[in-house]
């Protein structure tokens, strides 16, 4: 992918939805339902500075796989939205799964570059409305009102302030709790938690740059210490004693690449997506660092190809449970108010300039999935 390129599909090619005649029926359909869900998130640096951020999203519902794409959206919450008690300062994109717009927004990114990822998190424990005096809020509704309201993760922690985020158990049994990612244009990350009702935990994510899911994220910081063994060297060590000369030569020997990934995790479980992502982007970073926003999509890629989920592949916990796989993916780059799409019918990315969206008026929604893109021909003599 090339940072540079546009969208490769003009705005008439999108397919628009009537939201008050499709998804009553969906949501009607996956209220009787419980889903499977995981996300992983990753932080790329490139050394020219930029920052470029990948992202998974997993939701397996128990439907037809068309009525499940049909959830997905791409909507946008203009200047002076009524968003829970406030009304929205920045304009944003946004990508949802809920006919309101500002109801479950799993993803978006703000005219001020502010990004917001929600991410499963089965653990998350809410406020009680009677905690504090601020007006109460439903966690469905918070990624919508931080991209609203912040320009900065800065202005994370008193956005939060001002709000008693509570549980929604209806939405909760369709999706599941979950945390928050927020990142701003100057490379600020953090995550959001709320665990055992109490107020919430921000943890500084800029270094690490990787979430998934449950258990919580220091617990996922803590069981990186044990891969403190694994191999970053650019160059495969070999074996560190004498070698024993057999029949078949001298063992052991190095019999090609890859010896050094043995121990890298191959589950897709969320301790394993987190792992895998912390040890490939450091190793990658090291011995092939990016230098420029490209490369930082280009490795971005790479990585977030690492833990796409084929559908059938990842078992049901049960016959009311949904296949996993993963929907769609995102790589935003803050600093240029963009973000790339794709979907898993699609993998081709898709560029969403936010930066030339007119947040003063409200645009109706695109429908995210329309099957498999445009394939560039590329035979000899009449190649594109």
């Amino acid at each position: 992918p090339n940072a540079s390129t546009s969208s490769r599909r003009t705005s008439g090619k999108h397919r628009r939805v009537n939201s008050a005649r499709t998804m009553p029926t969906i949501h009607a359909l996956l209220g009787l339902l419980a889903s499977a869900h995981a996300c992983t998130t990753v932080v790329v640096n490139s050394t020219d500075g930029a920052t470029v951020i990948g992202r998974t999203m997993e939701l397996g519902p128990p439907v037809p796989k068309k009525l499940a794409d049909e959830l997905w959206r791409i909507v946008t919450l203009p200047r002076g939205a009524a968003v829970g008690p406030e009304t929205s300062r920045y304009g944003a994109v946004m990508i949802s799964a809920a006919a309101n717009r500002t109801s479950f927004a799993a993803e978006g990114m703000n005219e001020a570059g502010l990004t917001v990822s929600v991410q499963t998190l089965h653990q998350a424990s809410y406020e009680t409305a009677e905690a504090r005096g601020a007006p109460a809020m439903a966690y469905s509704d918070v990624a919508a009102y931080l991209l609203g309201a912040c320009q900065t993760v800065g202005d994370v922690d008193a956005a939060l302030r001002r709000v008693t985020v509570v549980d929604a158990p209806a939405f909760a049994g369709i999706f599941g709790r979950c945390h928050w990612i927020v990142a701003d244009a100057a490379g600020g990350n953090v995550v959001v938690e709320y665990l055992a009702g109490a107020p919430r935990t921000i943890h500084d994510n800029a270094r690490v740059g990787v979430a998934t899911n449950d258990p919580d994220y220091e617990w996922h910081l803590r069981n990186l210490n044990n891969y403190a063994a694994y191999p970053t060297a650019r160059d495969e060590p070999g074996w560190g004693l004498d070698a024993v000369q057999t029949a078949v030569g001298a063992v052991p020997s190095v019999p090609g690449h890859g010896l050094n990934t043995r121990g890298l995790p191959a589950g897709t479980t969320p301790p394993d997506r987190f792992v895998k992502m912390f040890l490939l982007r450091e190793t990658a970073a090291a011995n092939a660092p990016p230098a420029t926003v490209d490369d930082a999509i280009v490795l971005a890629t790479g990585l977030l190809n690492t833990v796409h989920l084929v559908q059938g592949t990842v078992a049901r916990i049960s016959s009311l449970d949904g296949l996993e796989w993963t929907n769609w993916a995102v790589i935003k780059i803050p600093a240029e108010r963009r973000f790339l799409v794709r979907t898993y019918s699609d993998l081709g990315w898709r560029n969403v300039d936010v930066k030339a969206v007119d947040f003063t008026q409200t645009h109706e929604p695109l429908v995210l999935y329309d099957a498999l893109g445009p394939v560039r021909d590329f035979t000899p003599g009449r190649a594109e």
